[in-house]
């Protein structure tokens, strides 16, 4: 058992992901522990954002391919999109392809989160981002990246107070309807009204 426990680990698999609410909702399950954040990610994130105040917007991506390691997303973003810091959000949540599935990556672009928010003052272009790995078109996020997602979620409500949550489609700026039309927007808008 311990063997295959740490075979496990080795592999970057995370263990399994909380059940979902009595509601069958992927959000604000009850958080009794942090499966997908760790607690060097939770001060990661606690330096980044520590003396700001929320309300934030969060805005919901998906990368549309079917899969992607970090080091393919960042050299696709870097190379093909000309964008220095890589990939484009702070907050990356494999699907099993090319990346453990609800496995979480912090990029270069959360501690610029800072700066992005002084430079936009007041308005609302200042935003943390979620990107799951896949084509939300085509399959729907796994139950491990809705996991990993709503323990993102709570711990940045936690943090601002509130979130204001959108999907990339709904800022007018998506080409695809990302994070796809197989996304559970009925169960986030429960979880996260506006």
């Amino acid at each position: 058992m311990v063997v295959v426990l740490l075979a496990t680990l080795a592999a970057g698999c995370a263990p399994a992901p909380p059940p979902a609410t009595a509601s069958g909702s992927p959000f604000h399950s009850e958080r009794k522990q942090w499966v997908h954040l760790s607690p060097v990610m939770r001060e990661h994130i606690d330096r980044a954002v520590a003396g700001m105040e929320g309300p934030w917007l969060v805005i919901l991506h998906s990368t549309g391919s079917e899969g992607g390691s970090v080091a393919a997303l960042e050299d696709y973003h870097r190379r093909v999109k000309g964008d220095p810091l890589g990939i484009p959000y702070p907050f990356l949540v494999g699907n099993g392809r090319g990346m453990a599935d609800g496995r979480i990556h912090l990029s270069a672009r959360l501690d610029t989160f800072r700066d992005e928010v002084a430079k936009a003052g007041a308005t609302p272009q200042a935003a943390l981002a979620i990107g799951l790995v896949g084509d939300g078109n085509r399959a729907p996020p796994t139950p491990a990246q809705l996991a990993a997602t709503d323990e993102i979620l709570d711990y940045l409500a936690a943090k601002a107070g509130r979130l204001r949550v959108r999907l990339h489609r709904e800022t007018g700026e998506s080409p695809r309807a990302c994070p796809g039309k197989l996304f559970p927007v009925k169960e986030l808008r429960q979880a996260y009204p506006d």
